[in-house]
């Protein structure tokens, strides 16, 4: 109901109250997440002799698929312990709100994907949609100077210049294929 805002059709003194027990609820799936991620990785590097396999004849096949699929039942329950994570850190920001603070959660975790993936370099300029084109600045003006060139094409132009670049990259492929030949 938190994550959906749900909770706030319902009286006014009921927002609290369901915003505290989603945060509790939060707090012990984190818990649990915990417990079952260290309890997974240290069966997977400390207690490899759980998933050796004896007596088959594709023993080594064996072992590799069962350390596999205890790899994937503990990536599975930390996944949708993740998941509650996340669903619970809205629901302490959306209790923060409650109390009529700044909410704390959402912007850590937009500055922490920021910090991972970087921000998106962009250039002011009008495309067909009229909003801005995510062209990347380069060191290369001609390239931008050949998308600007090409944003303004018709589409007859347009059509005729891709095959000219699909003749030209044809007859590269044939270059090459001549020299590793001979």
């Amino acid at each position: 109901m938190i994550v959906t805002g749900f909770y706030l059709h319902l009286p006014e003194f009921l927002h609290f109250f369901f915003a505290l027990i989603a945060s509790i609820h939060t707090t012990q799936v984190i818990i649990i997440l915990l417990i079952k991620t260290i309890f997974g990785l240290h069966t997977l590097i400390f207690k490899r002799e759980k998933f050796y396999v004896r007596n088959s004849p594709l023993n080594k096949y064996a072992t590799i698929i069962s350390q596999a699929i205890y790899c994937l039942k503990v990536g599975c329950a930390t996944t949708a312990a993740g998941a509650s994570f996340l669903a619970g850190g809205m629901a302490y920001d959306s209790l923060l709100v409650e109390a009529g603070r700044e909410r704390v959660f959402m912007p850590m975790m937009g500055a922490v994907y920021k910090g991972v993936f970087g921000e998106l370099p962009q250039i002011q300029g009008n495309n067909q949609s009229g909003g801005t084109n995510p062209i990347p600045e380069t060191t290369n003006k001609g390239v931008l100077e050949l998308v600007k060139e090409y944003q303004k094409m018709t589409a007859e132009e347009r059509n005729q210049f891709m095959a000219d670049i699909n003749k030209s990259v044809a007859e590269q492929r044939r270059e090459i294929d001549e020299k590793k030949n001979n």
